[in-house]
């Protein structure tokens, strides 16, 4: 072959090759989870002196999906009436360590309470205002979702999350 048909079959195969990846590349960059997980936990407010304070109870339903996530925390006061609920979605950042490691990125979020509260749960408080102040500069929230221990016979987990290192246990179901 000569010197210009090297270069045709070169830029060929070089066309070839870049097109396959733009194709595949957000395919082998998105992270493939297809599961909800459902959180329940207790949280327990301290007073100005450190002293135990009101107890609140939070469901958290985690819905991912693809490269999306999509959350749903649920607030109950002590006795099980319904305080209000935040809504909050995004997209998975990443996944590592094969699936132990989410990082979440939430640019919307909304805040729904049932009656105007006396007492709200300082993590709605945070969670809301975070999501707030975060859709207001046009930025968003990141979250970490790190396994614990994972189950998969019983689709039982033990989750912590980050930034404010709270764990709970979570059921998990494949959507899939």
């Amino acid at each position: 072959m000569n010197r210009i048909s090297k270069g045709v079959v070169g830029l060929i195969l070089a066309a070839v090759l870049l097109a396959w990846g733009l194709w595949h590349w957000p395919r082998l960059t998105t992270p493939d989870l297809d599961m909800v997980l459902s959180c329940r936990g207790e949280l327990l407010e301290l007073d100005d002196q450190g002293e135990a304070g009101p107890r609140f109870q939070v469901l958290a339903n985690f819905l991912l999906q693809g490269d999306r996530a999509s959350i749903l925390y649920r607030y109950f006061s002590e006795q099980g009436d319904p305080l209000g609920e935040l809504s909050m979605r995004g997209q998975i950042l990443s996944e590592q360590h094969q699936g132990k490691l989410l990082a979440l990125s939430l640019s919307q979020s909304a805040l729904t309470l049932e009656a105007e509260q006396t007492q709200m749960p300082q993590h709605m408080r945070n969670m809301a205002a975070f999501g707030q102040r975060n859709q207001a500069q046009g930025e968003t929230h990141t979250m970490t979702l790190r396994f614990l221990e994972r189950d998969e016979e019983q689709d039982v987990a033990i989750l912590l999350f980050l930034p404010n290192c709270a764990v709970c246990g979570c059921n998990m179901t494949p959507t899939g």
